[in-house]
């Protein structure tokens, strides 16, 4: 009940997409802020996850910043 419909592989245009070195692998979930996918990093083969920003939040600067500050991430050595 309500929500998005769910986009099956076949009819989501991201799935089999490569964006940034990653290949788009499959829809796992959307957000106030984005869609959410998982992906395989082409070069390394390791899992990552990518997100679409919604075009309403990419339109507006303070809401870019918010997402590039709460979604750094640090790899430990």
């Amino acid at each position: 009940p309500g929500g998005q419909p769910v986009m099956s592989a076949e009819s989501d245009p991201w799935v089999g997409q490569t964006i940034a070195g990653a290949l788009i692998q499959k829809f796992l979930s959307r957000g106030g802020m984005g869609a959410i996918y998982g992906a395989r990093e082409l070069s390394t083969g390791h899992p990552v996850v990518v997100m679409f920003l919604a075009p309403e939040v990419a339109e507006h600067p303070n809401l870019r910043a918010r997402f590039r500050e709460k979604n750094q991430v640090t790899f430990p050595n």
